[in-house]
């Protein structure tokens, strides 16, 4: 029977041939970086503290003494523990009473190191706890640790984070359907590794892939090919691999549709949504920076808003106009009609320019006050001469009199609008 770890599933979701190569082919293994022996270094060093087979620590364990003293006092501590449940392995450097600790040494523990909320995430603590709480059946909450070891200069750092069973088990199960879905018919060293698809984008990452001399990732399959087909595909096999060619300098091209994102980034949209529907943010350029920080993503896509979208399950959506629409808010009133003159009361509108009301207020969008005339118009308006239509529109749309107006000043129309509208409003708050 195949056996899973969260390494294996993150190098997976990385790159299927990498994973492929690692641990299915003959090819040899290339070695560990010099970071990866450092960290195996000082795990040793604090595992032997753990167990009381010695005092001392190294430099980079030592300024995580105290904390490490008080883990190794701890009642019914496990040091080292393997773990295999459902076909996922992994080994735990420290359990006790609900605390789930992984050491991890850093460069730079500030900069690298997660935050508690991406913690509650991690694929690899997402498995230890599962582990733990089928240890403890009656417990109902876990504390993720995470220390950091800075390897550069001194330093030590905990980011903790306490996860429910419900959600541990919800996102255990999600990394089970994973493997099920997009691994298991490719664990066997009857496929060629060269056949299965590569990924160009994950060449350079994490200081290169050892792999890079004998693969070019452009070729081979570009969708994900079941094991009947790759059987079929096999050639005689032979004694000595063969190499690609060499990779080739091209970026290659973009699939003709998104693939579904990989369990990691899964795993971190799931809490972007969590996080949207809890703040309920109203536009669109809110939404994606909650859930850019919340992906850790440095750049945000259309393909990656509609992954986001289909993430939550239908509970909100995104419209033409840069608003979010919640699927359990009630249907907004349609708009007070224009008025018939270009004079407006000033009394009783208030703009709310890119922030929203105190909780508990409600408001339309700008969007709403022109989906009719957009609608209506021959054209998409953005698209006609010189910007004629989105003057059109503008024009046609009058300012409400009174109510609450929140704006997104990312919305093309606003621009000019902007004037006409702070004029016949009675109150304009701005956010920073």
């Amino acid at each position: 029977m195949a056996h899973y770890s969260a390494s294996q599933i993150k190098t997976f979701s990385l790159c299927a041939r990498k994973w492929h190569l690692d641990k299915w082919s003959s090819v040899p293994t290339p070695p560990a970086g010099a970071g990866a022996e450092l960290g195996r270094a000082v795990h040793a060093d604090i595992e032997s503290f753990l167990l009381q087979k010695t005092s001392s620590l190294n430099d980079i364990a030592e300024p995580g003494r105290e904390f490490l003293t008080w883990l190794r006092d701890r009642p019914s501590l496990l040091v080292e523990h393997n773990i295999n449940s459902d076909g996922v392995v992994g080994v735990i450097d420290a359990y006790s009473d609900g605390v789930v600790v992984d050491h991890k040494t850093s460069s730079d523990p500030e900069k690298w190191g997660l935050t508690s909320t991406q913690l509650e995430s991690d694929l690899q603590m997402t498995i230890y706890a599962a582990w733990a709480f089928r240890k403890e059946p009656d417990r109902q909450e876990i504390t993720l640790v995470h220390a950091y070891y800075g390897t550069k200069r001194q330093s030590f750092k905990l980011v903790k984070a306490k996860v429910s069973r419900e959600r541990i088990e919800r996102q255990y199960q999600s990394a089970l359907a994973f493997v099920k879905k997009n691994m298991a018919h490719l664990s066997t060293s009857e496929i060629n590794s060269f056949e299965i698809a590569g990924d160009a984008s994950a060449c350079g990452a994490y200081g290169g892939c050892g792999y890079l001399n004998i693969c070019n990732p452009n070729q081979g399959a570009q969708t994900m090919p079941t094991l009947e087909e790759l059987i079929a595909k096999r050639k005689t096999p032979t004694a000595e691999v063969v190499a690609p060619e060499a990779p080739s300098r091209e970026t290659p091209p973009a699939p003709d549709a998104p693939e579904s994102p990989p369990l990691e980034m899964a795993l971190d949209m799931q809490l972007a949504v969590d996080q949207i529907l809890t703040q309920r943010p109203s536009t669109t350029r809110m939404a994606t920076q909650i859930a850019k920080t919340a992906m850790k993503a440095r750049r945000w896509t259309k393909n990656r808003s509609q992954e986001l979208v289909a993430a939550s399950g239908g509970r909100f959506r995104f419209d033409d106009l840069g608003s979010v629409i919640y699927a359990d808010s009630p249907v907004p009133a349609a708009p007070p009609a224009p008025a018939k003159t270009s004079s407006t009361s000033a009394g009783g509108l208030t703009l709310y320019i890119n922030c929203v009301p105190v909780k508990g207020a409600t408001g339309s969008t700008f969007g709403d006050y022109l989906v009719d005339a957009i609608k209506a118009y021959p054209i998409n308006p953005q698209l006609a001469d010189y910007g004629k239509g989105i003057a059109d529109i503008v024009a046609a749309v009058e300012p409400p009199q009174s109510g609450v107006v929140l704006v997104d000043t990312l919305n093309p129309y606003w621009a000019r609008a902007s004037q006409r509208w702070i004029a016949a409003a009675g109150l304009v708050i701005r956010g920073l």
